[in-house]
Formats: structure tokens, sequence, C-alpha cells
């Protein structure tokens, strides 16, 4: 994956990561109503109306040749756009057959309109996977600045290089960084060369390591942030009543989403905030973070997570 080049254009790939999250929302939806054995194609034709809309985003840059906004250059972005193109019509003919069949009365049968969907999802994947290789991340910086800014309570930040296949009897390595320091180049920097401890060390399939930002922050004075996984969940099912009443980040992954609290917690109140989540979130990753004493939400990619979250919405929360 191209690495992110950091950029002054943050509303605007803040509205980008916006349109991809609701195409990887809608495609959520898709899957959900395959595994009911419902029909998905609705939601697929609008996974790829949002992706043309992505593109429309992106494509004025490549245009007017103002590339800072995206880790692509002009040539990469018109080579993606074309193979998207190619998955985006696999994708609609497929739909089409469907919609055709039916409308002319035809009995498909629940093994053919399967094949039918499946191979049609795989094209929408594709376009997705395509798109998101081309779309800028929001530098660690912007991300962290609410916690990181001026005036705040925080000095220091923790990030965890780690295996994302197993959170458990795995290497980890934890880097602080003072709050200065905790920006995009040297979190890259970070992770390249904790990757490369990792394996002079002995450890195999480093490539697979990512790095993450931990719940705690200040290394003398051990406080918390909230920090939530929300796996293979649309929006519309997101415990939203709960976790507005947080300020945070509510970060889209290709399968579900991950909240990013801004609000600190000493130790023992995080742990209780933690247990009272654990019918709206994740419960193994509760558990996991109250048994290792800290949270961790990843923030890179790697070829086993090949999609780096994204910023879909910002709140300031009532507290």
């Amino acid at each position: 994956m191209p690495r992110t080049k950091a950029t002054n254009d943050f509303s605007a790939t803040t509205k980008l990561h916006h349109t991809l999250g609701l195409a990887l929302n809608e495609f959520s939806k898709a899957r959900k109503s395959l595994d009911r054995k419902e029909s998905s194609d609705a939601y697929l034709r609008e996974t790829i109306n949002c992706t043309y809309k992505c593109w429309q985003q992106l494509l004025p840059k490549a245009d007017r040749k103002k590339v800072k906004a995206n880790i692509a250059t002009t040539r990469m972005l018109r080579k993606v756009k074309k193979t998207v193109e190619k998955a985006t019509i696999g994708a609609e003919n497929l739909l089409e057959i469907l919609a055709q069949e039916e409308l002319n009365g035809k009995k498909i049968t629940k093994k053919l309109r399967r094949e039918y969907t499946l191979n049609a999802m795989k094209h929408v994947q594709r376009i997705l996977d395509k798109t998101s290789m081309v779309t800028a991340r929001i530098p660690v910086e912007e991300l962290l600045r609410p916690i990181t800014g001026k005036g705040t309570e925080i000095t220091d930040v923790s990030f965890d290089i780690y295996c994302p296949k197993a959170y458990k009897h795995h290497t980890r390595l934890t880097i602080w960084m003072p709050r200065i320091m905790a920006h995009g180049d040297h979190t890259a920097k970070a992770l390249k060369k904790g990757r490369a401890m990792l394996k002079a060390c002995g450890v195999r399939g480093v490539n697979q390591y990512v790095i993450g930002i931990n719940s705690r922050v200040n290394q003398y004075k051990e406080q918390h942030l909230l920090m939530l996984d929300f796996d293979d969940l649309p929006y519309e099912d997101l415990p939203l009543n709960v976790i507005k009443s947080e300020p945070g980040i509510l970060l889209r992954t290709e399968r579900g989403f991950h909240f990013l609290g801004l609000h600190l917690y000493d130790l023992n109140e995080w742990k209780k905030k933690l247990r009272g989540l654990r019918k709206v979130a994740e419960d193994d990753h509760i558990d996991l973070s109250l048994q290792r004493g800290y949270g961790t939400l990843r923030m890179s990619a790697s070829p086993r997570k090949p999609f780096a979250p994204i910023v879909f919405e910002r709140w300031t929360g009532k507290n």
C-alpha cells in the first residue's frame, strides 16, 4: 500500500473517508443479507453508487494535479480507476442478469442466485479495495489533535506494534512518544524499525505486524482513553445512544467500526467503564484489554489487514 502523505486539506479527506465509509456500510448490509439468505442486490448497487461518489471526489484533484491531498499520483489514480470501472461493469452485469430474469418471470434457483451474488460481491470487494488503496489517510497528528493539542493533560502517547492475527501469545513492542512527536512520520518509522527489530529477535511474518494506538497515555500518571471494537456491524446497528455520550472519533474498518474516545479516565474508572460496555461492544476486545491492562486500536495496514481504518464521524459528546 502506498505511503500516506500529510495534507492540509483535512476537510476534503474527511468527506472522502465518510463517503467510502458509507460504501463499506452498504457492503456490510449486503453480507448480512446474504447470511440471512435474502437478496443483497439493492445493497450492492448502493455500494457501487457510494464508491462512484468517492471517485467523483478523487478525480477532480487528479485533473487539477492537486495530488497533495492524495497518496496517489494522477497516473496511478487513472490506472486504478480503469480497474475499478472494469470491476463495476462485471458486478453490474451480474446484478442486471438477476433483475432481468426475475422481471421476465423466470425462476432462479437459490443455488444459482447465491452463485451470481457471490461473484458480484467479489467484484464489489475489488472496487472497494482499489478505492481504499488510493484514498489518503488523515495524519495521526491530526487524528490525535483533540487529545494532544496544547493545554491537554496528556504528555505521552503509547503505540503497540503487534500481529493482528492473534492478540495473545505474540511478541508485542510498546513505544512511548512525547505528544509532540506523535505524528505520522514517526509512527511510520517506528513500524518499519519495529518490524526489523522483531525479525532480529527471530519473530516470523513481521510484514504482517501493524501499529496501533494504545488506550494508556501518560507514562507516570496512568490514564486511559476509551477504545471499543464493533465487528461486522453496519452503522445503523451501533449503540449510538451509548457511544455518542462520549467525545470521540468513529473509525470505519473493512468489516466494522472502532471507537476512539477522547475523554481521559483513571485506571479504575476505565476498567469500570469497559466492564459496563460488554453488552454493546465486542466483549473479546474488552476482556483482552482488561487482561493486558490497556486497549489497542489498529492504525495501519498489512497483508493480513489490508484496509487501514478511516474516519467515519466525529462528535463532542455530552461529557
